[in-house]
């Protein structure tokens, strides 16, 4: 009688082990929206706000936490800079703040900025804040991706680009782009640095 019982227990155990493997846990997507508090209107006038500009590779996520305030909650990505425009060196490292959080069990993300993405490269336009690290400039608007030598606009879960400055790229020009080389981009940025 007590086999019995040990195998029912030990079977029990290995089945509702087995199920819970055999389950993926289901995240919780939160997102909220968020109004910036500068518009920029073209790539001019965020080159000349920026403190710093360049292409950065996210290394990790550095630190966690909410503002005790609101409890809004905040990541702090740790990113390497990969190529230098305005404000840093190649090889230079320094954390990014960003609205937000990703947990095992939730991501909470502002809808038209969502988070970072280990491993992705970017090119950001930003300014130092007072905690030491980096603010991007207007969310979406500060933000590119940066991939095989091309630059591209954030895209919504909807797979729509959002409205960013790379609508105002080449300011004669009203068109929006989906990717454009990186090289003419850059290009543009560093004749307003010069000025």
């Amino acid at each position: 009688m007590k086999k019995n019982i040990l195998s029912f227990i030990v079977g029990t155990i290995l089945l509702v082990s087995l199920n819970a493997c055999g389950q993926k846990e289901s995240i919780e997507r939160i997102t909220a929206s968020a109004t910036w508090d500068t518009y920029y209107e073209n790539i001019q006038e965020i080159t000349l706000s920026s403190d710093i500009i360049c292409v950065v590779k996210v290394l990790n996520i550095a630190d966690t936490y909410y503002k005790t305030d609101y409890n809004i909650p905040f990541t702090e990505f740790q990113v390497e800079v990969v190529k230098a425009l305005k404000g840093a060196d190649e090889g230079d490292a320094f954390r990014v703040l960003q609205t937000g959080i990703s947990t095992d069990t939730m991501i909470f993300e502002i809808e038209d900025d969502p988070l970072l993405v280990i491993g992705d490269e970017y090119l950001i336009f930003g300014e130092y804040n007072n905690l030491g690290t980096v603010t991007i400039l207007g969310g979406p608007q500060g933000r590119y991706i940066y991939e095989d030598d091309m630059i591209s606009s954030l895209t919504s879960s909807d797979g729509y680009p959002i409205l960013s400055l790379a609508e105002k790229v080449n300011t004669d020009s009203n068109s929006s782009f989906q990717k454009i080389n990186a090289n003419s981009l850059f290009d543009e940025v560093e004749k307003y640095i010069a000025e």
